[in-house]
């Protein structure tokens, strides 16, 4: 289960999508965030002290720049917070809300032989 602050900004990332009917450009542009904060050079950037919080941001603009800039904001919120490492977190939970929105439902199958 997601922490607290995961779900929250997850929600509230959802709530804005359905809003603008843009879900599938925020689930889209949230994993292109996650694959790009997953690199440890990007970690690193991020997370070290000597570098000021408006470098980061300004790396973060330019990272993502091809993403939906309200995107963008979000995980700028998340580096200004402490919270990037919540990512990945907040971008499970967003499709977990947003298949729930449109009523998928996913399913883990596991077999007693190879499938081809």
């Amino acid at each position: 289960m997601a922490s607290t602050s995961v779900r929250r900004y997850a929600q509230a990332a959802f709530a804005i999508a359905v809003e603008r009917d843009a879900l599938e450009t925020w689930i889209s542009d949230l994993e292109i965030a996650r694959g790009i904060f997953a690199e440890s050079d990007v970690q690193a950037f991020m997370a070290a002290p000597s570098v000021p919080e408006s470098v980061k941001l300004d790396g973060i603009g330019t990272l993502l720049s091809d993403v939906n800039p309200l995107v963008r904001n979000l995980v700028s919120l998340l580096v200004t917070n402490g919270d990037i490492e919540r990512l990945a977190g907040v971008c499970d939970t967003f499709r977990e809300l947003t298949d729930d929105h449109l009523g998928i439902g996913r399913a883990l199958i596991t077999t007693a032989v190879p499938l081809d």
